[in-house]
């Protein structure tokens, strides 16, 4: 006698993590989810643009993640482990806001995360958001 069998296998869905339009993410919070799990964290920011505030490190030239583009006007956000965001300015209006800023001063950026560039030996690493600019 030979006995057939269905077996049905279902599964709940993971959800998807998710950006919240409108909302103003802190820097260090999300640093903190790329040093944790770079994966789940490029699946919820990578290409997304967002709203993030922080403490201004410096005000310089960088290259952003292409290179192509050469070096350009740049806001970086660093974490509290030593990681840091770099915001690349695009547009004469966010050049201008610059003359008010400096070191120190908290700001609300919004832009296009692009990259992670990686958690290095210290357990930190970059964030690319371009284009960026000031919003606050």
């Amino acid at each position: 006698v030979i006995k057939e069998y269905q077996v049905i296998v279902t599964a709940t869905p993971i959800p998807e993590p998710t950006v919240v339009q409108g909302k103003v993410y802190e820097f260090d919070d999300i640093s903190s989810e790329f040093e944790i799990n770079a994966l789940v964290a490029n699946s919820k920011y990578l290409n997304q643009t967002i709203s993030i505030s922080g403490e201004i490190n410096d005000i310089d030239y960088f290259y952003t993640s292409d290179r192509q583009l050469g070096k350009i006007l740049t806001v970086s956000l660093p974490d509290s482990v030593g990681g840091r965001l770099l915001c690349g300015l695009s547009g004469k209006e966010n050049y201008q806001k610059m003359d008010n800023l400096s070191a120190g001063d908290t700001v609300v950026v919004n832009g296009t995360i692009v990259e992670w560039d990686g958690a290095y030996d210290n357990g930190t690493g970059w964030l690319y958001v371009y284009p960026c600019s000031i919003v606050d």
